[in-house]
């Protein structure tokens, strides 16, 4: 299928975008999409891709049921909302630098808001960054800062409210002594 000039160009931009904190080499990488359908408003600016929907370009994934890309009146993107199927949660990955570990993203719908270069998880969330997990209704990742903010579900009256989990785990320290104890 011969996917649109402009369709290709707000795809490669919004992941440029993402990739700013990312791999360096991530941006030079080609960009590989797949999926079952799509469905390009040209007139609306909106790009809908749906089935099995699988985004790659150097470290940084997207696999979901459905990816929509709504591209703004300067021909930027303006938003990007990936969404997954009732049974199942989407899947972002990236990795900010060679020394961290990447971050692994899951949930139900993955917002990605350009303009706070934030990702925003909503519905079963859970963020790893190597061994660490944080998990809740709701997670904002700022990809800038790697800040995260993750937040419970409110729930009826007489039932508690679903809480937010976090499992840290320490930092092995490398030995300062070449020594060995005794």
């Amino acid at each position: 299928m011969l996917i649109p000039k402009k369709l290709l160009l707000s795809l490669i931009c919004t992941l440029a975008a993402a990739n700013v904190w990312a791999l360096p080499e991530d941006q030079q990488a080609p960009i590989e999409l797949e999926a079952n359908r799509l469905q390009w408003q040209q007139e609306a600016g909106i790009a809908t891709y749906s089935g099995q929907v699988r985004i790659r370009q150097g470290s940084l994934q997207i696999q979901a049921d459905q990816v929509q890309v709504v591209r703004s009146t300067q021909g930027g993107i303006a938003s990007l909302r990936a969404s997954a199927t009732k049974d199942q949660e989407l899947h972002f990955q990236y990795q900010p630098t060679h020394q961290d570990p990447s971050v692994h993203a899951y949930a139900q719908i993955l917002k990605y808001d350009t303009q706070a270069q934030k990702i925003i998880l909503q519905g079963q969330a859970r963020l790893q960054q190597g061994a660490d997990t944080f998990t809740g209704e709701y997670i904002e990742y700022d990809l800038k800062n790697r800040n995260i903010l993750a937040q419970g579900q409110k729930t009826s009256p007489d039932q508690s409210d679903q809480r937010v989990r976090i499992i840290l785990h320490p930092n092995a320290r490398p030995s300062t002594s070449s020594q060995p104890s005794e």
